[in-house]
């Protein structure tokens, strides 16, 4: 549902950002 694709996207951003800070 509308809920969890929310959900998964902003984890998935979340985990993005954290892969960017740590590859500086």
């Amino acid at each position: 549902d509308l809920g969890s694709q929310g959900l998964k996207g902003y984890v998935s951003d979340q985990i993005n950002l954290l892969t960017n800070l740590l590859s500086l």
